[in-house]
């Protein structure tokens, strides 16, 4: 058995369940309970606040645990990053009031900012060549009455809102996160065989985002012309219909579709599909 910790609430916790789902690990419920035994795995699921996660795995306390990548930032804690998960992506942004004067990070010379990341913070100005005070705050700003607020804040929000909420704008992104999944630096042989098979798991659903299954009927003396055009991700399959007539799948990345389908339906292409796949194993 391995311990997972992830976050009690908010779009870490919806998506960390959504994506152990997509991986196949079933769970007794769908609710947001604080622990769990996966049904069909042998993982237990334990829901903390996400600033403890990290803490707790490198104790040991926790095996692994899945906690936003500005939160290792923030305290370089000793554990293993083992990968990076590409679900509930931060933005860590400087924002101000609606009214303030903003042109640049220079603006921000000789200025407060309020942050609960501010080792963080410090870093990237310094960096930058910026000398602000940064001021750390124990919570996120969400907590933070809008009349205890300096003009400026920094804070790691998802799509800015946040600062919506408090009726502030967003002036400067400074990074964008991932979440992490993080494992504890001396973990036991037996839980790694356990960890290997999450993280095939894993590995082979990120492997399939944003791609899709193409196919289409094509005309066989445009083949070579179609097949060219294709940003297929490995070789394309061609089965032939006819002596006019061949069927062609192939793995696209769906963002890239849209600029090549007008092509494909100028050299013939007809019956044009695409499917999602929810896993990639090479």
């Amino acid at each position: 058995m391995i311990r997972l910790a992830i976050p009690a609430e908010g779009l870490l916790n919806r998506e960390s369940l959504q994506f152990l789902n997509r991986i196949g690990i079933k769970l007794p419920c769908a609710t947001q309970a604080c622990a769990m035994y996966a049904t069909n795995f042998p993982l237990e699921i334990i829901a903390v606040a996400e600033a403890d996660i990290l803490a707790l795995v490198q104790s040991g306390m926790m095996d692994i645990g899945l906690v936003s990548e500005h939160h290792q930032e923030e305290k370089n804690a000793d554990v293993q990053v083992l990968r990076h998960l590409g679900i509930a992506t931060h933005n860590m942004a400087i924002g101000g009031t609606p009214n303030i004067k903003y042109k640049s990070l220079e603006t921000l010379n000789g200025k407060t900012i309020l942050t609960p990341f501010p080792n963080f913070v410090n870093k990237e100005l310094k960096a930058k060549n910026i000398k602000a005070k940064v001021q750390g705050i124990s919570d996120s700003l969400k907590s933070i009455p809008p009349g205890d607020m300096s003009e400026f804040y920094c804070d790691a929000i998802p799509a800015g809102l946040h600062f919506q909420q408090k009726g502030l704008k967003e002036l400067e992104l400074l990074a964008t996160f991932e979440t992490l999944l993080v494992v504890h630096s001396q973990l036991a042989t037996n839980k790694k065989t356990i960890l290997e098979e999450l993280v095939f798991r894993m590995d082979a659903t990120a492997e399939s985002a944003n791609k899709q299954t193409l196919t289409m009927r094509v005309p066989t003396k445009h083949l070579e012309d179609i097949l060219t055009v294709l940003p297929s991700q490995l070789p394309p399959m061609v089965m032939p219909i006819n002596n006019e007539l061949s069927l062609v799948q192939t793995l696209v990345d769906d963002t890239r579709f849209w600029d090549i389908v007008t092509k494909l339906k100028q050299l013939g292409a007809t019956e044009i599909t695409l499917a999602a796949i929810n896993h990639l194993i090479h």
